[in-house]
């Protein structure tokens, strides 16, 4: 991935690597606590709640960035499906029209956003795309 997707992507791997490493430290340091039985020892014990607290922390800010690197730059996977899926419909009833040799239930045309892809027959064209809420303005007629 490149561009704004690429630095979410860079920045969700960083913050699980220092997930990791913040989780590996505080289970050292609880087993070191364990097999000495340094139960007694407080500096001991906040040092490990506060590496567990960090680390919950880093989750929390991990789960931010792949939360926002799915559905801020992976949404268009599902427009694409969704587009098709229109597509399929409209091929179906060309091909319906042909067989039957009734062109004129065709619509005369077609309106395609620029961003998503989404497709309207003409007469039956949304204000704002269904998908990513571009004008209708901007659509291509075809």
């Amino acid at each position: 991935m490149e561009g704004a997707a690429g630095q979410v992507r860079e920045t969700h791997e960083v913050m699980a690597f220092i997930t990791v490493v913040l989780l590996i430290i505080t289970a050292a340091i609880r087993i070191f606590i364990v097999v000495k039985k340094k139960d007694d020892d407080k500096s001991l014990k906040n040092i490990a709640f506060i590496m567990y607290a960090l680390a919950t922390i880093s989750v929390f800010i991990t789960g931010y960035f792949g939360g926002t690197l799915v559905y801020e730059y992976m949404k268009s996977f599902t427009w694409a499906r969704d587009t098709e899926m229109k597509h399929a419909s409209f091929y179906k009833n060309a091909l319906a029209a042909l067989q039957a040799g009734d062109e004129s239930m065709l619509p005369s045309g077609y309106e395609v956003c620029p961003v998503c892809g989404n497709t309207y027959e003409e007469g039956n064209v949304d204000e704002k795309c269904a998908f990513c809420q571009t004008s209708r303005d901007s659509f291509e007629k075809i």
